[in-house]
């Protein structure tokens, strides 16, 4: 037969609720790389509001991770690089933080 139309209201509720379980399970899935080393290929850098240069990049399995550098990022040459870096902290963005391996 024919279904009946979900009521706004519900799908509103039902659509937050499936919202708010990715933040969880996305949260969950990039937490448990802090304190792990990652592949890191670097695609821009930039300057943050506090005058720290931020290097930024993806690992291999698409997290977003960032690296604070000394230096220019002009001449670093580390943009276009894939550099292993020791994660250390996840920011409120969902955002990897770490320094690189040497």
């Amino acid at each position: 037969g024919e279904r009946e139309k979900v009521p706004s209201e519900a799908s509103r509720r039902r659509s937050g609720l499936l919202l708010k379980l990715a933040e969880t399970k996305q949260r969950e899935f990039t937490r448990q790389y802090i304190g792990r080393k990652l592949d890191v290929l670097f695609e821009d850098c930039c300057i943050a509001q506090s005058g720290e240069k931020i290097l930024s990049g993806y690992s291999g399995n698409y997290l977003r991770v960032n690296v604070r550098i000394d230096g220019d990022c002009d001449t670093g040459g580390l943009v276009g690089t894939e550099k292993v870096v020791s994660v250390e902290n996840m920011d409120a963005d969902l955002i990897l933080e770490g320094r690189f391996v040497t």
